[in-house]
Order: structure tokens, then C-alpha cells, then sequence
């Protein structure tokens, strides 16, 4: 029996097999075949002129070239000053957790958001988590790392804000490496 329904199996998945070889073309040239005319609209490239310090490497796409460097966020929520027609902005991160002398979770993020509290409509984070396993000396840091991040600019503007669990020092620092526009 065994031999059989192996027989029919083999038999059946040659026989699926034999309908798959071959090229599959679907020609959608005419109407008649469900096909037509497919138009697309859209900008493939950009002549506007990027903000100073800005250069255009693509189609809606600036990035910096000049004074490149990273600025430490604060713990307040602070507006984002934006560049013109910026619909998204390109950031490189780095968050560093402290230790606290004392065996707990630490962390570090930073948050952008839509709204000047920095509460109530977030955009996007950046999170770093780890654990002082030990007491160790306060200040001490005990994790670190540095990312890319990209964040969508609402239309009521864009707050950053620097949050931290525990730790002495803990924090992140931004540098704004381009935009979209």
C-alpha cells in the first residue's frame, strides 16, 4: 500500500512539475487582454536648491557637507529648527548609559515628537537599554552606541528630548546628516 501512495505522490508532483517549466508571459499590451495604459506621475528629480550646508546627492534628498557635528540633546523637550521643505530628516544618534553604584536597569533615549512636551504624540525613538550588573562607580558608563535614524517632520513642527533611567550623565547627542524633501 505504502508503495502505491508513494507511486500516485511521485506521479502527481511530476506531473504539477511538468506545468511549471517554462517562461509564463503575460502580455498586457491590448485591452482586450486586460491590459492598457499605465500612466505614472511623479518628480524623478529635483531643482530645488537645498539649504546652506546642504548638498543635493538625489532626486528630494540633502545632506551635509559642512560643520558636521553631533550636539548633546537636553532633557528639556526643545523645538527642532528645520530645514526649508524638510519633509524627513536624517540623524545620527549615539546614547550612553551610566552606572548608578547600585545593580539596576539602566537607559537612555531620546524621543522626537509632534508636540512641545515631548509627552503626548511621539514620532519616533531612539532607545538604549542595559543592566548594571554590579555596583559600579557612579558615572561610570556601561553601554553605548551610535545609530542612524531617520524621522518623518509632522506638521506642527518637530521637539526633541534627551530621557534617562538611573544613571548620572546618561544621555544621547544628535547630528543632523540630511533631509528629505
Amino acid at each position: 500500500m505504502r508503495k502505491i501512495l508513494f507511486g500516485v505522490l511521485i506521479a502527481i508532483a511530476c506531473s504539477a512539475g511538468a506545468a511549471l517549466t517554462g517562461l509564463m508571459v503575460h502580455d498586457h499590451s491590448s485591452n482586450a487582454k486586460g491590459g492598457g495604459t499605465l500612466n505614472l506621475s511623479g518628480t524623478l528629480s529635483s531643482t530645488k536648491a537645498c539649504d546652506s550646508g546642504y548638498v543635493r546627492r538625489g532626486p528630494n534628498l540633502c545632506l551635509r557637507e559642512t560643520n558636521i557635528g553631533g550636539a548633546t540633546v537636553s532633557t528639556s523637550c526643545t523645538s527642532v529648527t528645520l530645514p526649508t521643505g524638510a519633509k524627513a530628516l536624517i540623524y545620527h544618534y549615539g546614547l550612553v548609559a551610566t552606572a548608578n553604584n547600585a545593580i539596576a536597569s539602566r537607559s537612555a533615549q531620546i524621543t522626537f515628537a509632534a508636540e512641545n512636551t515631548c509627552a503626548a504624540t511621539l514620532v519616533e525613538i531612539a532607545f538604549l537599554l542595559t543592566r548594571e550588573y554590579v555596583a559600579t562607580a557612579a558615572g561610570t558608563i556601561v553601554a553605548q552606541t551610535i545609530g542612524e535614524i531617520t524621522v518623518d517632520v509632522p506638521t506642527t513642527g518637530l521637539w526633541t528630548q534627551a530621557v534617562n533611567s538611573g544613571g548620572v550623565n546618561t544621555g544621547g547627542s544628535l547630528e543632523l546628516r540630511g533631509y528629505y524633501d
